[in-house]
């Protein structure tokens, strides 16, 4: 979807009328596409146009959406009334926004009518009555939830004083905020939404239109729309499984400034000088999305031993050679290249997000891989670190401890090949590598990594069905068994790298989610996850098991595995339906070692 008209998609509209224009002119061409996420806004004041905007920037990411915005000022019946619009509509991500000025009434103007005591008693009941209508949402709906924390007023009649009161409309709203903060920290589906933080960042000035506000109750003016439906898009992006998550990076004027095949390691400018610190801090950036588990690589044309000499020996350089987990520093086109590291590093191209100052270069990606993000660079290196900031594509709905090694798992990757390839089969390899796998079930520490991988993992995954971590302790408390599988051999720990969810009738085990992350895929893991699943089965008196294959775009490398396991297929509308009957528990593969933890009675 993403080359639908590009020179649309490309840019971003400045105005409503201009975006609302621009997607009439592609919607035509989204409407046979199937829909990839259902988005609800619900909020306390008019957000006229919101439905066009975040469809707009959705088709800008490749997404298709479907989107519900509750009637006016209706929220409480919207989400306290099961029989309502919202539920009906049954959303992937909701995003609730309440105004300070909506739940305060006049005294958001004037709060002198509040004594202090009487401030306190209204933030402790708002604060109830909104973690009421969260929890009310939460439980009636699979959807992940944005909720706005509450904005303070810009005035104070009171003025410098604010601060120096006891208790006032400002220690109400740090109040309720708190509340908020602590209830989505205890739940895995509830997000905050930094509203203080927005009008910050675009200036609440440039957002709030006192002429809007009167005539129709707008908080923010309709050119404004566009900007909060772009913010929420790091929010949809990973609760649609289409955030990245490789950075591949120019060297020459991107990482540092000037040629370094022309000026030297000397020459070029990186480092504290005025024309070097912009440099600097963008490969800073770079580097903190490098620990929290974004990966990173070089496409540079250059001469590899010139490139290489200031990655490994200039004083003032960041990232170093350990940090790229594959490099491409050759004369190739970038688009080969481009191909080359998504292969290398077994993920798909439109997992990439490509840096490269050249235009020529951004150009020809774009063309040819539409499917890889390109930002558009400013001709001024200073304003690089602006574009990493605004970037909404590297966000996830939560970290786990595997994120924050994967920059070292890509790593030991390299030595693991390079063992693969001097091994006389793949067995051999498996074997060499002390591979142990550790297969727990309904770990309370692993749901939110197991959420993740349902989330994200796109190739070896037999249904790509989605779900949060309070979808899985749903289905768990309803009998189902949630699988996760960690990995270790003599070069270092995977993490957890699969996981599996069943969900067993009196005689039936059916495997509802399979999946594997790419780094593991054929070293026997999945073959041994399934002997997991069926021993369990078996164990519990359940001979017969049952599982879909369900193939989407980018799951082509799962297809074959169900066949390997010489069950009974049946051709089914969304896909392949295999079902085994087994007798006996099968035995492990002898090439790995299996140990089981919290295994069900």
């Amino acid at each position: 979807m993403k080359s639908i008209r590009k020179e649309i998609l490309l840019k971003n509209p400045e105005t409503l009328v201009q975006c609302i224009s621009e997607y009439k002119k592609i919607s035509s061409e989204l409407e046979p596409l199937p829909v990839n996420i259902k988005i609800a806004s619900v909020c306390s004041f008019t957000l006229r146009g919101f439905d066009t905007a975040i469809s707009f920037y959705c088709a800008k990411e490749s997404l298709k959406s479907d989107v519900y915005s509750a009637p006016y000022n209706s929220y409480s019946q919207e989400i306290l009334n099961p029989e309502s619009g919202l539920y009906a509509f049954s959303p992937d991500i909701v995003f609730l926004w309440l105004d300070t000025h909506s739940l305060a009434g006049d005294s958001y103007f004037n709060p002198l009518k509040k004594s202090a005591d009487e401030w306190r008693a209204w933030a402790e009941e708002t604060a109830e009555n909104l973690l009421t209508l969260i929890s009310r949402l939460e439980n009636g709906s699979k959807a992940a939830i944005v909720v706005h924390s509450l904005e303070k007023p810009v005035f104070s009649p009171i003025g410098i004083l604010e601060k120096k009161q006891k208790y006032g409309i400002f220690t109400a709203v740090d109040y309720i905020n708190e509340r908020l903060t602590s209830f989505a920290y205890e739940n895995a589906g509830v997000f905050v939404f930094d509203t203080d933080s927005f009008y910050m960042k675009y200036g609440r000035g440039n957002l709030f239109s006192p002429k809007w506000y009167y005539l129709g109750d707008m908080k923010i003016s309709p050119d404004s729309i566009l900007k909060i439906s772009s913010e929420y898009m790091a929010y949809i992006l990973p609760r649609a499984a289409k955030n990245k998550k490789c950075i591949v990076l120019d060297l020459d004027n991107t990482l540092w400034g000037g040629i370094i095949g022309e000026d030297g390691i000397s020459g070029i400018r990186l480092g504290p000088s005025p024309d070097g610190r912009c440099f600097s801090e963008f490969q800073q950036m770079l580097l903190a999305l490098f620990k929290r588990g974004i990966i990173l690589a070089v496409n540079s044309k250059n001469n590899p031993e010139d490139a290489l000499n200031a990655i490994k020996n200039h004083p003032y350089m960041i990232l170093r050679e350990k940090h790229f987990a594959a490099m491409r520093i050759n004369w190739n086109n970038k688009a080969s290249n481009l191909a080359e590291i998504a292969s290398e590093l077994n993920i798909g191209t439109d997992s990439l997000v490509f840096f490269d100052d050249d235009p020529a270069n951004r150009q020809l990606v774009r063309e040819l891989m539409p499917e890889v993000e390109v930002p558009e660079m400013p001709s001024d290196p200073v304003y690089y670190p602006s574009v990493l900031q605004n970037m909404v594509h590297f966000n996830t709905l939560n970290l786990t401890e595997e994120d924050y090694k994967k920059g070292e798992m890509y790593y030991t990757e390299k030595q693991r090949k390079s063992l693969q390839n001097t091994s006389f089969s793949q067995d051999d390899f498996v074997r060499s590598l002390d591979l142990k796998l550790t297969v727990a079930s309904n770990s309370p520490m692993d749901l939110p990594r197991v959420s993740q991988l349902t989330l994200k993992t796109n190739q070896f995954n037999m249904t790509s069905f989605r779900y949060t971590e309070d979808d899985i302790k749903k289905i768990i408390s309803e009998g189902g068994t949630a699988y996760s599988v960690r990995a270790q051999d003599k070069f270092g720990d995977y993490g957890i790298i699969g996981a599996a969810i069943v969900r067993d009738s009196t005689d039936t085990r059916r495997i509802d989610t399979f999946l594997l992350s790419c780094r593991i895929i054929g070293r026997s893991v999945e073959d041994a996850l399934f002997v997991a699943l069926v021993s369990d089965a078996v164990q519990k008196g359940i001979h017969k098991i049952s599982a879909e294959f369900i193939p989407s775009a980018k799951n082509a490398p799962a297809k074959d595995f169900y066949s390997k396991m010489n069950g009974r297929r049946t051709e089914t509308e969304s896909g392949i339906l295999w079902e085994w009957v087994y007798e006996k528990a099968p035995v492990f593969p002898d090439i790995l070692t299996v140990i089981r933890e919290n295994q069900n009675d």
